[in-house]
């Protein structure tokens, strides 16, 4: 009797400790990032919390399990080895202890028929330090994972990796799996964690534990001893409890940088495979390879291997074998091989500094005497470049003057082409020419062979000097396709990219820049990179298709962040510089004060003198198209009197001249702006560049007019404006909008083709262009009927007075003209349009929706939705005909996408007369193009924002407001994008992103509803999309336990029978 009592009372122990989650501490934080990827265990049947020990494993499933208002838990700590009829008990105890109202169970499936009978209540077997459970009892899990009913959901956690057939589960949707990276504490985390230390301290404490959160609860607790306080924890409850043949094979992977089984197996390590069984601490480290965490380094090396040295030489010699240098001379060093280092560094050293490997670490290893042969200086000096330019520099002289004792003359003109490179850098502009002039003395290279090729450059610089451009360009392209090392032609390379820009060349510039950006030694070196990048943009940023600019634009931010990566002031300017031209071809205003701002800083001294004016020329520019006169006016006078200077040392770029000519024609210093032209004139003439001449023959025109009109410039500005628009250049947008508007002042006043002319204002100011219609067409007689049909065009509702005055008073033929300008301006369209994409096309114009029978082509439509689709963005004409008559000649395709455009207008605006510009559609240079200013709404893009609105809700987690935007947007996608447009080609890959982004959203608000919404309501989204995707395995599943948890068992077993028809 009293040993069934105390048999009684043991298991009545078992059970009520089973049941309990740890007590937990009150300091403890919350983490609601790690507890929001716990409470998504219950839409999937099996999760592992997978870590080495100190992870927080158990705390961070007890805080959940006190949080958690998804459904019942049951949990279990493991502290012994348990076999599979052991574990059966064990869950028969727990079940009955929890739910007292269940039947007797006396085998699993009566396990598993309690479990179903508790549905819809949802159950969450939780089982800590897993890593205890023996073969039979994992096989036991198995089970439980395929075969429980699906309101049960399995959380194990592991130091070792689950003995369990998850990749099933996993590819069904129902398996999580949550590592150290997600258990490790982030750097919000620490900061809550450690409120009262300082910034430095917890970023000392970080790099201590790399996040690991018993590593950090020691070091808040013990600050002054946490070093031996983690390696005693580490040593015994960890390390001591390894098996000994696991104990040894970690301590062989410590001896190594990083490790693999490979290398392991080569150094005959007892069990290489444990250390990834085990999970003891590994981390990813390139590749193939692994490495060690800090702390857990540091333990293992502490415990010392009699055959280290055998070891760490088998390990070296396998390296070697293999290829893998940088490890072999990691090895070598902690032998003390300095020989073996030195001769490898010798012959590997540059392959390995370009691989960016620590070279310069292993040379500081190597005793002084062994780094002062000419390859160690050199090699040791281009490794110095980002930690100690100045030193780098110095180091590289050394190593010149001893490729020049060796009389190695070509070694020693490449390492002082290095320093050239660091000199550029820094921006230091005397020691650059200094070592320039060094490089290019005779006395120096005598015996070089290539000495001819050197005497080109002092000959380039004379012709560029003389404004000579166009031989320049030869030489440059001779220069860099010489056999100078590499240095030097990458010098060349760029003065031919820049002259190419000079020369306003853009499409040969890009041809010769891409061919060198994919040279292997440019990849490598981020400073030549930047640098030819930066000016790929700037010969892109010349063209006028709107995708150059874009691909502009991304080259620039490329070389940006290159430059801010490398600390290369010089290029970090310029590119600045590109994009600030690139925002000002935009006409984006923001943009533009931003980068202003940020041009020219006082840390960005000391400059070259000539890129410091140049940039105040950019800024005078900029300044000036933004309308600060006075600011203009200041960085024009310090660029003038530099560009004065600097044009006598260096030479001239006639593009400084002419931004300088605008900014003061601008400033209204006509005279000022006359002058900066005068200097560029010969330089224009000298770079023969037809885009050029017509700019500055603007401007000059425009200044001359200013200071005294006259008939004879009337007659001038025929000539240059009919020259600027059979050239197609297309950056008036460009100029600063007063100058603009007084070109096409001079251009009305012509008579040559006002509507093209009239246009360059009408993009950037409308009402300007409207008044100077008004002013001319009172000075102007001749030119009555030409103004009259442009107020039609581009006029407003302020112009409607004086029509009907004109109408009054004017000729009959003017009067016809008028009247039709008036009715232009009256039919504009007041209304916005309405378009759903979703189902088939709709388009309401205001709240008229339009009759099917209105659309007379069916391409119309179609072009209407791939302008919505592609929407901000132009349409080349090119790509309109690919679409949707590739199979036509060129001619025949030009007049459908004619016809097929006003039948579109005529849909949009029925009331537009024929000539009058469409407020809705923008028919550009650069193709057709929605107009962004006018007011169109549609279905698509009220679904995009929503699904990133959702996102974001959920993110911050706002799970009320992420519903609610789930369930907007899903709302809106009626049916497939375009339905009604089925077999187009061009729609397809639409229509497949669309549906994606909706199955995405569907399963993501299913998951949403089942754990803070009503069940209820997920019934009908589960549906929908399996009505889109039919094998949406995941959706099955959760619409099972939703019927569970409403207790309709028969809805269940229907759904479950469908999921088993699909399988098979």
């Amino acid at each position: 009797m009293c040993c069934a009592t105390n048999k009684f009372y043991a298991k009545l122990r078992v059970v009520q400790y089973a049941i309990d989650y740890p007590q937990l501490n009150d300091d403890l934080i919350q983490r609601p990032r790690l507890q929001a990827q716990l409470e998504a265990c219950w839409s999937c049947r099996l999760t592992m919390v997978v870590a080495a020990a100190g992870y927080g494993k158990t705390t961070a499933l007890a805080q959940w399990m006190q949080q958690t208002l998804g459904g019942d838990w049951l949990w279990y700590g493991l502290h012994s080895p348990t076999e599979a009829d052991q574990l059966q008990r064990l869950l028969s105890s727990l079940t009955k202890a929890r739910f007292p109202q269940i039947n007797p169970i006396n085998s699993l499936a009566d396990l598993f028929d309690c479990w179903a009978t508790l549905a819809p209540r949802r159950i969450a077997l939780v089982f800590d330090d897993c890593q205890h459970l023996q073969a039979s009892a994992w096989r036991l899990l198995n089970e439980l994972a395929r075969f429980a009913p699906t309101n049960l959901h399995l959380i194990l956690s592991s130091r070792q990796l689950p003995q369990l057939d998850w990749a099933g589960l996993a590819a069904r949707g129902q398996y999580r799996q949550l590592t150290a990276a997600e258990l490790r504490f982030s750097q919000a985390e620490l900061q809550e964690l450690l409120p009262t230390q300082s910034p430095s301290q917890r970023q000392a404490a970080w790099q201590a534990t790399n996040g690991w959160p018993a590593g950090l609860r020691l070091w808040r607790a013990l600050p002054s001893g946490y070093q031996g306080t983690v390696s005693d924890f580490l040593a015994q409850d960890v390390l001591g409890q390894l098996p000994e043949a696991v104990r040894r094979t970690a301590q062989f992977a410590a001896l190594l940088p990083f490790f693999n089984q490979a290398v392991l197996t080569a150094m005959a390590a007892p069990d290489p495979a444990s250390l990834w069984h085990y999970n003891l601490f590994v981390l990813p480290d390139h590749a193939e390879w692994w490495r060690f965490e800090p702390f857990w380094l540091e333990v293992l090396r502490q415990q010392p291997l009699a055959e280290i040295t055998q070891l760490l030489a088998q390990a070296a010699t396998w390296f070697e074998q293999q290829g893998h240098l940088a490890a072999a001379l990691d090895v070598w060093c902690r032998l003390g091989q300095w020989a073996q280092v030195a001769e490898q560094l010798k012959h590997h050293g540059l392959q390995l500094l370009a691989q960016h490997q620590p070279v310069l670490q292993w040379l500081q290893q190597l005793p002084a005497t062994e780094r002062q042969t000419a390859e160690l200086l050199h090699l040791d000096g281009l490794a110095l470049r980002e930690h100690d330019p100045g030193l780098a520099a110095q180091t590289l002289a050394q190593a010149a003057q001893r490729y020049r004792a060796e009389q190695r003359y070509a070694e020693a003109f490449q390492v002082v082409g290095e320093q050239c490179l660091i000199y550029f850098w820094q921006g230091d502009e005397q020691a650059l020419i200094a070592v320039a002039r060094e490089s290019f003395s005779l006395k120096s290279f005598v015996w070089y062979r290539q000495r001819r090729d050197l005497l080109k450059f002092p000959l380039l610089l004379f012709q560029i000097k003389r404004g000579r451009y166009i031989k320049a360009l030869a030489t440059a392209q001779s220069l860099a396709q010489s056999e100078l090392p590499f240095f030097w032609r990458w010098v060349a390379a760029c003065v031919v990219g820049g002259l190419y820009t000079i020369l306003t060349l853009p499409n040969e510039g890009i041809q010769w820049l891409e061919v060198w950006l994919q040279h292997p030694q440019v990849q490598a070196e981020p400073a030549m990179r930047m640098s030819l990048l930066d000016l790929l943009a700037t010969c892109l940023m010349s063209r006028a298709a709107p995708d150059d600019r874009i691909a502009a634009q991304d080259l620039a931010d490329q070389a940006s962040r290159l430059s801010e990566r490398y600390g290369v002031r010089l290029t970090r300017l310029q590119t600045r510089g590109t994009k600030l031209g690139l925002a000002l071809l935009e006409a984006d205003r923001p943009t533009t004060e931003r980068l202003i701002q940020q041009l020219l800083l006082p840390s960005d001294e000391p400059l070259p003198s000539i890129m410091r004016n140049r940039l105040l020329a950019l800024r005078a520019f900029a300044w000036a198209s933004l309308g600060e006169i006075k600011l203009a006016q200041h960085d024009a006078t310090l660029s003038e009197r530099g560009l004065i200077r600097d044009d006598a040392l260096y030479g001239a770029d006639p593009r400084m001249w002419l931004m300088l000519a605008q900014a003061w024609f601008c400033c209204g210093e006509y005279q000022r702006a006359l002058a900066a032209l005068e200097r560029a004139k010969p330089l224009i003439e000298a770079a023969q560049s037809p885009i050029l001449r017509l700019r500055a023959g603007l401007v000059q025109l425009a200044s001359r007019w200013q200071l005294q009109p006259s008939p004879q410039l009337i007659a001038e500005a025929t000539t240059i404006w009919r020259d600027y628009l059979s050239d197609g250049d297309r950056h008036m947008n460009a100029t600063p909008l007063h100058l603009t508007t007084l070109l096409v002042e001079l251009g009305l006043r012509t008579g040559i083709a006002p509507q093209r002319i009239a246009q360059f204002l009408a993009e950037r100011d409308r009402a300007a262009l409207e008044e100077i219609c008004w002013k001319l067409y009172a000075e102007q007689p001749q030119q009555q009927a030409a103004l009259l049909q442009l107020l039609g065009l581009y006029g407003s509702a302020a112009s409607l007075e004086r029509l009907q005055e004109v109408i009054k008073q004017a000729s009959t033929q003017q009067r016809k003209i008028a009247q039709h300008s008036l009715t232009s301006i009256r039919q504009r369209p007041a209304y916005a349009l309405k378009i759903q994409l979703f189902g088939s096309l709709q388009l309401w114009r205001g709240t008229e929706l339009v009759d099917p029978n209105e659309w007379s082509r069916e391409k119309a439509r179609q072009l209407l939705a791939l302008l919505v689709l592609q929407r901000p963005r132009i349409i080349s004409r090119e790509a309109l005909i690919e679409h949707f008559w590739p199979d036509l000649t060129p001619q025949a395709a030009d007049g459908a996408l004619r016809v097929t455009l006003n039948a579109l207008l005529h849909v949009l605006e029925p009331e537009r007369s024929g000539g009058a510009n469409s407020a809705f559609v923008l028919s550009e240079a650069a193709g057709l193009r929605l107009n962004p200013q006018a007011q169109i709404d549609t279905d698509y893009a009220e679904f995009q924002t929503l699904l990133q609105t959702a996102a974001k809700q959920r993110q911050q987690g706002a799970m009320p407001a992420a519903l609610q935007a789930y369930q907007a947007a899903l709302a809106l996608y009626q049916d497939d994008l375009l339905s009604d447009i089925a077999y187009a080609e061009w729609v397809l890959d639409w229509r497949e992103q669309a549906l994606s982004q909706f199955v995405a959203a569907t399963s993501d608000y299913l998951e949403l509803l089942l754990a803070y919404g009503p069940t209820a309501e997920a019934i009908p989204y589960a549906e929908r999309l399996l009505s889109y995707d039919p094998y949406h395995e995941p959706t099955y599943l959760r619409l099972i336990d939703i019927y569970h948890m409403l207790g309709n068992a028969s809805a269940a077993e229907r759904i479950r029978k469908r999921l088993e028809r699909i399988s098979l």
